[in-house]
């Protein structure tokens, strides 16, 4: 019995069109900010973190709008997309009272309904899924990533800056381009998962049932869930309401599978 694992890679690039934040507070246990995510100290990258959220947020909208022209709520199809959270808010209640999210998140352990093609490809609580989304690193050769912008709040009884209120935050410049691997498994002989397939190995039937659909064929998938809802993405990162994170994304469908000789070869494993 074959145990073969086999990956494949599509190389996507992001291109900033504006000023470009990501990242948060630094540690509780330190006065320094980490606005923008930094390896090795100097080099700027976005999170995997981060491209994942939007990525799936966007699959979500696209079945949501995919089901306005089915006969019936997506329920049978196993296309209605779940909220990923074992803890629901009043708000995301309503969305499910309107059909839009089926009740029920995705799990393995429990005796979930189906796995929702959001889950299929990201991975669901306790099932892992088909892809892995990459941290985005910038391109070489690229001068001046990153810039500072200054911030401040106005004092509501005078009018001017308020005082000791000048914050700085550190951004990316627009016009970097960040490029990455997403990683599908293309195949897992000992499970006997194929990318594009019905798993057959788990303990629930029908879980991948939308599979069964044939107009989910391995390039609708790649072209519809993959490449136009990754596209799709026009903002990404933090203050947004300041005038940043407006995105341009791109994703070449060819399939790579020497990148990981390449990474071992450049880092010198």
């Amino acid at each position: 019995m074959s145990t073969e694992v086999k990956w494949r890679g599509y190389q996507v690039e992001l291109t900033t069109l504006e000023p470009f934040r990501i990242g948060g507070a630094g540690h509780i246990l330190s006065d320094l900010n980490s606005p923008v995510v930094m390896l090795r100290g100097d080099t700027p990258v976005i999170p995997g973190t981060s491209l994942k959220g939007a990525w799936r947020s966007q699959i979500e909208r696209f079945l949501i709008d995919y089901l306005k022209t089915s006969l019936d709520t997506g329920e049978k199809r196993g296309l209605k997309p779940c909220i990923p959270a074992s803890e629901i808010t009043e708000d995301e209640w309503v969305l499910i009272k309107d059909l839009k999210y089926k009740e029920r998140f995705c799990s393995y352990k429990q005796d979930s309904d189906y796995i929702c093609p959001a889950c299929y490809f990201l991975g669901a609580m306790t099932l892992s899924g088909f892809v892995r989304v990459p941290f985005l690193f910038p391109v070489e050769g690229q001068d001046e990533l990153e810039t500072l912008l200054y911030s401040i709040r106005e004092d509501r009884a005078k009018g001017g800056a308020a005082k000791g209120q000048n914050r700085d935050w550190p951004v990316i410049n627009p016009g970097v381009k960040f490029k990455g691997m997403i990683e599908v498994l293309e195949k897992d002989e000992l499970k006997r998962w194929y990318f594009g397939k019905e798993r057959e190995k788990l303990s629930y039937k029908n879980l991948d049932r939308w599979l069964s659909d044939i107009h989910w064929s391995e390039e609708n998938i790649l072209n519809e869930l993959f490449k136009k809802c990754l596209e799709s993405i026009e903002i990404l990162g933090g203050f947004k309401s300041k005038g940043c994170g407006r995105v341009s994304i791109a994703i070449d469908l060819t399939p790579q599978y020497d990148y990981q000789s390449q990474l071992i070869a450049k880092y010198q494993v």
